[in-house]
């Protein structure tokens, strides 16, 4: 659901307005321009990577492909890109959310910890309640480090979340200057 929501707003923001050209369906490009390296190609259907792979049928399951063809629709047309967590960026960046994740959920659970326990010693000693001194360092302790590592992992998440649209915005543009050329070239 999540995810439709975040492509139905991609396709929004990518949507061509006055001047744009718009790509036809069967735009292709020299793949010889194009390092296999920079720009890899994954089967539509089932995501397997075509890597070293000419045009044909994907060992994996069997569907249909053409390079040429590939290349425009995973670089342009399609905004969305479910491929990119294949990547060492994509990677790195997926981790950096789980363990923000990971660290809301500690600091969840310490806070609630920490109020127990609080709870606990004045219920124990009802006359000599907790040193303030006391009180800081399970607050420290059960909010700000977790909360720390949390916003800096999340912030990492979003630097490379960032670097990779550059990137694929780049990868975009040589696509599309390819394109341009082949149309000019002729069929």
């Amino acid at each position: 659901m999540v995810r439709r929501l975040f492509i139905a707003i991609g396709r929004f923001l990518t949507r061509p307005v006055f001047g744009t050209q718009v790509i036809p369906s069967d735009a292709r490009v020299d793949v010889s321009r194009l390092p296999e390296d920079e720009f890899p190609l994954y089967c539509p259907k089932c995501g397997y990577l075509l890597r070293g792979l000419t045009d044909g049928p994907c060992p994996e399951c069997g569907t249909a492909f053409e390079r040429s063809r590939l290349l425009v629709r995973q670089y342009v047309q399609e905004f969305e890109t479910r491929h990119w967590r294949a990547t060492p960026l994509g990677r790195a960046a997926h981790w950096c959310f789980v363990a923000g994740c990971v660290c809301l959920g500690l600091m969840m659970l310490t806070a609630g910890g920490s109020y127990l326990l609080s709870l606990r010693a004045a219920r124990a000693n009802p006359a000599n309640p907790p040193d303030f001194l006391t009180l800081v360092r399970a607050v420290f302790l059960a909010y700000l480090v977790p909360a720390l590592l949390m916003l800096c992992s999340w912030a990492a998440w979003l630097a490379l979340l960032a670097v990779h649209i550059v990137r694929l915005a780049r990868k975009r543009r040589v696509i599309i200057e390819a394109i341009v050329v082949a149309d000019r070239a002729g069929p």
